[in-house]
């Protein structure tokens, strides 16, 4: 459980990360110790919230993908698993109609390119800035993609 409580010297909240285990004897319903750890996660709630106010309010695109490979290792396809508003914005898709598929599910004309540079990106770590076309939503795109995890590349781009 999380709860946040409020600290009046400080006229702010703090969060915590509430986990609580009942120890029961045999037959009995009624608890006859209850073990509780208590950990403050304020600082990580108020980081949380920084980084989704930033996310949501820049203007260039970001996505969130994992790269798809074959069974040579070889990048076939990626899956989305993050957009902020921009990036609906610029391309027209909404997160909730994309998030969890794949590009070749969502554009199958999708041209080689975008797969084959990206997968670089997620394979090797080595980030890139570039340009280019993509014929399926008629746009032009100024990209950074970078790796945040393994397999995974994040884009940064603007139109």
């Amino acid at each position: 459980v999380t709860m946040g409580v409020y600290n009046e010297s400080i006229k702010d909240f703090k969060w915590l990360s509430i986990i609580a285990t009942p120890l029961f004897h045999e037959e009995e319903k009624k608890p006859y110790q209850v073990y509780v750890i208590m950990t403050d996660i304020t600082a990580e709630t108020k980081a949380r919230h920084d980084y989704q106010l930033l996310f949501d309010g820049m203007m260039d695109g970001f996505a969130l993908h994992e790269i798809i490979c074959d069974d040579k290792g070889q990048p076939i396809d990626y899956r989305y698993l993050d957009v902020n508003p921009a990036f609906e914005h610029l391309t027209g898709f909404k997160a909730k109609d994309i998030i969890g598929k794949t590009v070749m599910e969502i554009l199958p004309e999708t041209e080689p390119y975008w797969i084959h540079t990206y997968g670089k990106v997620a394979l090797t770590g080595v980030p890139i800035t570039y340009q280019n076309y993509s014929a399926a939503i008629n746009k032009y795109f100024t990209v950074t993609a970078y790796r945040p995890a393994p397999m995974q590349f994040a884009c940064i781009f603007l139109d």
